[in-house]
């Protein structure tokens, strides 16, 4: 099985990490995320 590429990005929240596949012919992005609200508290 690939490994998914990973990345961390600043937020306003501090730091976040994420992971993607790239696809060979891409048509759309599914983004998931654990919420908008409040951190890991949330």
């Amino acid at each position: 099985m690939r490994q998914p590429e990973r990345r961390l990005v600043d937020t306003p929240a501090g730091k976040a990490r994420i992971s993607w596949y790239e696809a060979g012919r891409a048509r759309s992005v599914l983004a998931l995320g654990h919420g908008a609200g409040g951190g890991v508290e949330a």
